[in-house]
């Protein structure tokens, strides 16, 4: 089992914002706030704080780290991704001569138009 002390060591060693995020959330718990207030406060599922106090007690506070290959997988391969943030490097010009800085429009459509691919987000 851990202490309150040895969460707030793991955050200030931590470099991942999600771990810390996580390691905050349990810090909480464990000065007894109640899970469920943390879940509100940390806009996530109750089930979830009880998941990841359930983790760290079975598995150890390093076992909070993000698992690689979780969440979404991206549309695109790592070449037009070095693209896009090629792209997203330069302003876009407008048409009165000025430019501005990429929208989240622009982004999507830079992917469907230029990378001819059918709706990823749909």
């Amino acid at each position: 089992m851990f202490t309150a002390s040895d969460i707030a060591t793991a955050i200030c060693h931590s470099c991942d914002k999600n771990e810390k995020l996580i390691l905050q959330a349990l810090l909480l718990v464990k000065n007894d706030l109640s899970p469920a207030k943390v879940a509100e406060d940390f806009s996530v599922h109750c089930s979830t704080v009880h998941c990841w106090m359930k983790r760290a007690e079975e598995e150890g506070l390093s076992s909070l780290k993000c698992k690689p290959g979780r969440g979404v997988k991206s549309y695109l391969t790592a070449e037009q991704l070095s693209e896009l943030r090629k792209a997203l490097s330069k302003p876009i010009s407008i048409d009165d001569g000025f430019s501005r800085g990429w929208k989240t429009g622009d982004t999507q459509n830079w992917v469907t138009d230029v990378q001819d691919m059918d709706e990823p987000y749909g």
